[in-house]
């Protein structure tokens, strides 16, 4: 008498059965491995949909709560949510950072973190979701290994600047994301909305601009976000000084 939710593969995994295998099979190998709180629970993998469709499907917890993306949508039509207050705020900062820093210890990236991969439980704690883009790091902590994708995927206005620039994958990648998620979850804002893709590679990725801080962000939250989004990877700080950051 459990729900649960199931990710099913699309109808054209039979079309080009090769990739969507090697895709599949990188996702179910990292996530039945991971054991956080913060991450979604990963439950069983099956190799049929339902009414035995010959469609993959990966089951994990249901988070009745939806996503965090559309609590920022929520929270931008009707400002004060009552069940949205401080205290969620800052356990969903903590419990993201928390979740990312178990991922790097155990040398993976992300590489896709944003509001709509971030689920909400039945006490609106966050779930780290969706590790089809994850890289596993080499053990010299600075290369992806060469049989991973180099292939520019993801949420376009949430990938780091070196990606697009040289297709340099590292764990501060997902730092640069951190920055933007923090920043959407204070102001209800998604970050360069307002760009065309002309506009976003001239100013973003040519020019480094960043979303404007403005005085719904904490200072303390606006130091930090400050050192996520920095241009040079080297200058962002990794996330076991996010999260001592955020505990202090």
């Amino acid at each position: 008498n459990e729900i649960y939710a199931v990710k099913i593969f699309r109808t054209e995994f039979n079309k080009n059965l090769e990739n969507f295998l090697d895709a599949l099979f990188s996702e179910v190998e990292l996530f039945s491995k991971f054991n956080h709180p913060a991450i979604l629970p990963f439950k069983t993998f099956s190799y049929f949909g339902f009414d035995d469709e010959p469609r993959p499907a990966i089951v994990t917890k249901f988070a009745q709560n939806g996503s965090l993306d559309q609590i920022i949508q929520l929270e931008k039509e009707y400002p004060l949510v009552p069940f949205w207050d401080k205290t969620k705020i800052l356990c969903n900062i903590y419990g993201i950072a928390s979740a990312i820093a178990y991922l790097h210890a155990h040398n993976i990236a992300h590489l896709d973190l944003k509001p709509a991969n971030i689920l909400l439980d039945e006490y609106l704690f966050p779930l780290v979701c969706d590790f089809g883009l994850a890289k596993i790091l080499d053990t010299n902590q600075h290369d992806f290994k060469k049989s991973t994708s180099t292939e520019v995927r993801g949420t376009v206005t949430h990938i780091a600047p070196e990606i697009w620039k040289n297709e340099d994958y590292s764990t501060k990648c997902d730092t640069y994301s951190f920055s933007l998620v923090v920043y959407s979850i204070f102001t209800n804002e998604e970050p360069f909305e307002k760009y065309n893709q002309f506009q976003f590679f001239t100013k973003i990725i040519k020019d480094g601009e960043r979303p404007e801080l403005n005085s719904k962000i904490p200072e303390p939250f606006k130091n930090l976000i400050t050192k996520c989004w920095a241009e040079n990877p080297k200058d962002r700080p990794d996330f076991n000084y996010i999260v001592k950051e955020l505990t202090e």
